[in-house]
C-alpha cells in the first residue's frame, strides 16, 4: 500500500517579495489603526477603478449597499425593476429596500442569464423602468452590449450586479463598466477574495 503525502488545506502562490510587502502593509495598518477610510482604501479605490476601466470606484461596507446606492441614484422608488430569477436574494433585497418593485426575468439554458429577447418581453409586458442585470458566476451574456444599447435607447436605467464578475469582460470592456453603474462584492466566498 502506497502512502500519499498529506494534502495542505491551503496553498497561496506568493513570492517572498509579495509576502514581505503584505507584512509591511499589515504592519502599517496595525501600527496606524486605520484599516478603512484611510490611505489604503483610497489606493484600493483608485487601483480598482483603473482595473475596471471606470473613472471612479467607491468602497462600501457591502455589495448590497452598493446596489442600493446605485438604485437610489437612479430614482428606483416606485419603479418596476427587472431582475433575473437566478440570483442571490441581495439583488432583490436592494430593489425592495429602495422602494422598487422587482419583476423577475427568466434565463437562458446556455448562459443562465436573461437574453435581450427575454428583457424585451418583460419590458413590453410590465413596462419596467430599470434593470438590475446579474453576471451570475462571472458570466457576461454574449448579447449584453445589445442589452445596454436597448436600455439606453428606451431610457431604462441598467445596473450591473457584478458581485461574481471581477475581471470578467466582453469586447475588451470589464464588468462594472458596461452599464450605468456596477456593484462588486468582496465577501469571502467570491472568486476574487477566495
Amino acid at each position: 500500500m502506497t502512502t500519499l503525502p498529506p494534502l495542505s488545506p491551503f496553498f497561496l502562490d506568493l513570492t517572498a517579495d509579495e509576502i514581505g510587502r503584505l507584512e509591511r502593509t499589515f504592519g502599517d495598518v496595525l501600527r496606524g489603526g486605520t484599516l478603512i477610510l484611510g490611505p489604503h482604501t483610497k489606493t484600493f479605490e483608485a487601483e480598482f477603478a483603473k482595473y475596471i476601466g471606470t473613472e471612479f470606484a467607491v468602497a462600501l461596507n457591502t455589495g448590497t449597499t452598493a446596489l442600493e446606492i446605485l438604485l437610489e441614484a437612479h430614482g428606483c422608488r416606485g419603479k418596476r425593476v427587472a431582475v433575473p430569477s437566478n440570483t442571490n436574494f441581495a439583488s432583490v433585497a436592494a430593489i425592495l429596500r429602495t422602494g422598487g418593485h422587482p419583476v423577475y426575468m427568466d434565463m437562458t439554458a446556455d448562459h443562465y442569464v436573461p437574453s435581450l429577447d427575454i428583457l424585451k418581453a418583460v419590458v413590453a409586458r410590465h413596462g419596467v423602468q430599470g434593470v438590475m442585470w446579474v453576471h451570475i458566476a462571472g458570466i457576461i451574456a454574449p448579447d449584453f452590449p445589445e442589452v445596454a444599447a436597448y436600455c439606453r435607447a428606451k431610457g431604462i436605467f441598467l445596473i450591473e450586479d457584478a458581485a461574481h464578475a471581477h475581471g470578467s469582460a466582453i469586447g475588451g470592456v470589464k464588468a462594472g463598466a458596461l452599464a450605468d453603474g456596477g456593484a462588486f462584492s468582496f465577501f469571502p466566498t467570491k472568486v476574487m477574495t477566495t
